[in-house]
C-alpha cells in the first residue's frame, strides 16, 4: 500500500504517527490518502505505530527499523529513508516519549479529583446527633487502570440530655479509605 500514495502524504502520515507515540493525536481519517481503502489505512497506520514505538531508537543507522519497515510495510528504499529521516527529526520527541513512560510505569498520577460535603442530622428528645462528612474522591491512574480512592473524613458531636447538670459534648474524627476500581 505504501507505494500508492506521494511523498507528502507519507511525510504527513508519519509525523502524525509520530505525534501518536509522542502522547499526541494519531491520524485522523481527513488524512487518509484517497488510494487507500479504510481496512488499509487503519492496518498501515497501525502497524507505523508498532514500528516505530517499538524499535529502538538508540541505533543512528535505523538498522532494524530499516529492516521491519521493508518486511512488514513492504516500503521501497526511497520510503524507507524518508520514514527514517522523519524519525531523525523528531528523535528528541521520541526519547522525551520514552523517558515519560519509563518514569510512569510504574508510577501512579492523579487523574482527577472531587470533593463533596455533606452533613447528616438526626435526633429525638433524649440524643443529638450531628456529623459533617467530608468526601474527597481520588481518580489515580496506575499503569493503564484507574482506581478510585474515596476519602471519609467525618466529625461526630453528640450531646445527651439525659442530665442537664453534666452535658456529654463529644467530639470525634474518623477517616475511612474505600478504593476500587472503576
Amino acid at each position: 500500500p505504501m507505494e500508492e500514495i506521494n511523498k507528502e502524504e507519507i511525510e504527513e502520515i508519519i509525523h502524525s504517527v509520530v505525534d501518536g507515540v509522542c502522547g499526541g493525536h494519531l491520524p485522523t481519517i481527513s488524512q487518509q490518502p484517497q488510494a487507500w481503502t479504510l481496512g488499509v489505512w487503519s492496518s498501515t497506520v497501525h502497524k507505523l505505530y508498532k514500528l516505530i514505538k517499538d524499535t529502538p531508537i538508540s541505533d543512528p543507522e535505523h538498522t532494524e527499523l530499516k529492516e521491519r519497515l521493508s518486511n512488514i510495510l513492504h516500503c521501497n528504499d526511497e520510503q524507507v529513508k524518508q520514514i527514517c529521516d522523519v524519525v531523525d527529526v523528531r528523535i528528541s520527541d521520541l526519547r522525551r516519549a520514552i523517558v515519560f513512560e519509563s518514569c510512569t510505569s510504574g508510577e501512579s498520577r492523579l487523574v482527577s479529583f472531587d470533593w463533596d460535603v455533606k452533613l447528616v442530622v438526626g435526633g429525638s428528645n433524649m440524643n443529638q446527633l450531628h456529623t459533617t462528612l467530608l468526601v474527597l474522591t481520588l481518580s489515580v491512574r496506575k499503569m493503564s487502570t484507574v482506581m478510585c480512592c474515596r476519602v471519609i473524613l467525618h466529625t461526630i458531636s453528640s450531646t445527651t440530655t439525659t442530665n442537664p447538670h453534666n452535658v456529654l459534648n463529644s467530639v470525634s474524627y474518623f477517616l475511612c479509605v474505600f478504593v476500587g476500581s472503576d
